[in-house]
This record gives C-alpha cells, sequence and structure tokens, in this order.
C-alpha cells in the first residue's frame, strides 16, 4: 500500500505506453475495472474537504493510495473486486479502480526462461465518504492540551471528507481480507524492509551482472582449455601429415620396385618358355632346372612384395582418413573458439550497458552496490564513472557541458 502516483499510475496500468519488463503478447490476458478516474476522484475529494473543513487540503496530502496484490496464474478480477468489497467495509476506504496484470516478468539470464510476475492494483479513494464520528485530540495553536490526569483531552468529531489514517493493524488486516479473497496463503510477518519496484529493478540487474561475469568467466575457462585442446589437435595433424607424406613417398618407391618385379616376371615367363624350347632341342634339362628354381624364387619374392605393398596402401588409406577425421575436429574447435570470444565480447557490452544504466539509479544506490561488491566486478575504471555520472545527475549537472542547469 503506498500512495498513488495520480500522474502515472493509469498509463501504466492501463499500459498506454510501452514498458521493457511487459510481453505484449501476454498483454490481452490482462484485465481492470475503472469506476472513477483517477483525476475526478481527487478533485472531488479536495472540493470536498474545502466544504466540509473551510480550507483547502495541502498540496502533499496523499488521499488516494495503490495496493499492490501478488496474485497467480488463475487470478481474475472477480477475487480483487471482493478484496475491494472487504476492505471498504472493514477499513472504509472505497475501490475506485482494478487491475489484473499477467504480462509483466523478466527472462533468466541463465536459463532465458520466462519469469512471469502476477499481481494485481487496488486503487482506493481513502478519504470517508460517511459521516462517522471518531474520537481526535485536542489542540490548540498545534499543541496536544492535557486534562488534570495528563491525559490528552479527547472530544469527537465527524470524519466525513477527510483521510482515513490506516495503521499498521489495519495494513495487516488488508493481508488477511487479500488472502480470504484470492484464496491464496497469506504472507509471513517480518521486519524486512521490503524494496519498492525500483530499488526491486536495481537489485535484479545487479544480481542479473553478477551472474553474467560468473558465465563469462565460465566462458574465458572453456575457451583457454579449447585453445590448448585445438593446439595439441594441431600438433597431432601435422605429425600425422608428415607421416603421411612419408607414406606416401614409401609407397611410390614401391610401386616403381613392383613394377621392376612385374617386368621381370614378364621376363622370367618369357625365359622359361624360351628355356623349355631349347631344352627340347639341345636336351639340358639339368641347366634348365636350375633356371626354373631361380626363376620360383623371384616369383616368390615377387609376390611377397605385392602383399606387403597392399598392406602399405591399406595403412596409409587408414591414416588419410584419421588425418581428415583430426582435421574436422580442428575446425569444430576453432569455430567454438570463435563462439567463445564472440560471447565473450558481447558479455563485456553488456557490462557497459549495465555500469551506464546503473549511472541513472540515483545515489541512494551508491553504498547498496558497492556492499554487492559492483566494484570489483565491473573495474574501478567503470565503477568510478557510474559513480561519477550517478553524483553528477543528483546535483542535476550537465555531463555534456560540465555545468549545473
Amino acid at each position: 500500500m503506498q500512495a498513488c502516483k495520480t500522474a502515472s499510475s493509469e498509463i501504466h496500468n492501463q499500459r498506454q505506453k510501452t514498458l521493457g519488463y511487459v510481453r505484449e503478447d501476454l498483454t490481452h490476458l490482462n484485465s481492470y475495472k475503472v469506476i472513477e478516474t483517477v483525476h475526478d476522484c481527487e478533485e472531488r475529494i479536495r472540493a470536498t474537504y474545502q466544504s466540509v473543513v473551510g480550507q483547502k487540503m495541502q498540496a502533499s496530502a496523499t488521499p488516494i493510495e495503490e495496493a499492490v496484490i501478488v496474485l497467480d496464474k488463475d487470478a481474475n478480477l472477480d477475487q480483487l473486486i471482493r478484496f475491494g468489497n472487504l476492505c471498504h467495509g472493514r477499513l472504509g476506504i472505497t475501490p475506485i479502480q482494478y487491475y489484473v496484470h499477467m504480462d509483466e516478468g523478466h527472462y533468466d539470464a541463465k536459463t532465458r526462461e520466462w519469469k512471469p510476475n502476477y499481481h494485481g492494483h487496488v486503487i482506493f479513494d481513502t478519504t470517508c465518504r460517511e459521516h462517522v464520528m471518531v474520537q481526535r485530540q485536542v489542540k490548540r495553536n498545534g499543541k496536544v492540551q492535557k486534562g488534570p490526569d495528563g491525559k490528552p483531552l479527547m472530544h469527537e468529531v465527524d470524519n466525513y471528507g477527510k483521510i482515513i489514517r490506516l495503521s499498521p493493524s489495519d495494513m495487516s488486516l488488508m493481508q488477511d481480507l487479500a488472502a480470504e479473497a484470492t484464496g491464496l496463503k497469506r504472507g509471513v510477518a517480518s521486519d524486512a524492509v521490503h524494496l519498492n519496484a525500483q530499488r526491486y529493478k536495481a537489485q535484479a540487474l545487479a544480481e542479473q551482472s553478477m551472474r553474467i561475469e560468473r558465465d563469462n568467466e565460465k566462458l574465458l575457462s572453456s575457451n583457454n582449455d579449447l585453445a590448448e585442446e585445438n593446439a595439441a589437435l594441431r600438433e597431432t595433424n601435422d605429425n600425422l601429415t608428415q607421416t603421411s607424406s612419408n607414406l606416401r613417398q614409401e609407397v611410390s618407391r614401391r610401386r616403381l620396385e613392383l613394377k621392376t618385379i612385374k617386368l621381370a616376371k614378364s621376363v622370367r615367363t618369357s625365359l622359361k618358355k624360351g628355356f623349355d624350347r631349347l631344352a627340347v632341342a639341345v636336351g639340358i634339362s639339368p641347366e634348365l632346372k636350375r633356371l626354373q628354381e631361380t626363376v620360383a624364387d623371384q616369383a616368390k619374392a615377387l609376390d611377397e612384395k605385392s602383399a606387403e605393398n597392399g598392406r602399405l596402401e591399406v595403412l596409409l588409406h587408414e591414416i588419410t582418413q584419421r588425418r581428415d577425421e583430426l582435421q574436422r575436429e580442428s575446425n569444430r574447435n576453432l569455430y567454438r573458439a570463435n563462439e567463445a570470444e564472440k560471447q565473450r565480447r558481447e558479455n563485456g557490452y553488456t557490462l557497459v550497458k549495465i555500469t551506464y544504466r546503473l549511472a541513472a539509479t540515483g545515489p541512494a544506490f551508491v553504498s547498496i552496490f558497492e556492499k554487492m561488491g559492483l566494484p570489483e566486478l565491473l573495474g574501478e575504471d567503470l565503477w568510478k564513472q557510474a559513480k561519477r555520472e550517478t553524483m553528477d545527475r543528483s546535483q542535476d549537472v550537465s555531463h555534456s557541458r560540465g555545468i549545473r542547469r
């Protein structure tokens, strides 16, 4: 429950401008009911107050307040209307507008999963619309008058047209009524100081920047590992290339030797035929037998050379395939390394944007971010720049010309 920003509440609630944390494709799920505009309500309240009290209501008074209620995905407008009616019956404040927002949220920085923020807004006229007598302290010249017993003197006054002051117990009752109207579990009472929307977004931004930095460190480590693995693959590839070159030379030599052996085999066959004919003609069978044995030994040697050459060609084919596989793996690692470097540059650019966004949050957050360790995260130079711009903005100093407006 907080004072309604009369100038911007309806613009935000009715999505009359584009918001970075809103998914426009889900806006059609929103619903709202307007009984009276904020402007008309404020004009009526101030006119009633002046007619009743005889003087204008203070400009700093906040007779219109806005309650924000956490809902779930099954929330509907009827639940908010029931809550507004309960508040009117128990506390006397009157609802004038209801809104159910189902399109707000954020994307998780690591998983990129959409995290919805289902909630509702109820705008209340917190002035008394009926003639109700309430106890008030007697004051003169702004001082509380006391009786003989030392206790403040009290008297009854008509509270019509005046602001109903809600106590902490009234706020606690509103939480009970919200749980009753929506069917959701009531929040546990806490002494923790709750952040408003701006501070919550600033804190979420800081946490996101820390997650980005951790992811960036992992990417850098992975990039280094990939570089080492790629260097090892390159060395292996060079060794295989050299081995392949040596094998190619050996195969070429063996092929030449094989051609020589085949030629010798052809000569042997021709000689055998000639010797056979000569043996028949001149009867030199013993000499022919020796020549045949010599030719047989040469044929056996030829067959062994042919078999060894076949094994070498198979080995060359296998090594060539392995070298090609390693080359493809090397190319994939180079691609992953380039992608990691690209991600690192994008993360660096994101940190720079975060720095300038932090400069717009205001000096109230400087100490918060320092305690959170943001100076070490962003780096001393970026942090000093962001801090200086924040302080200058708070003093209304133009950065471009360095003078006070």
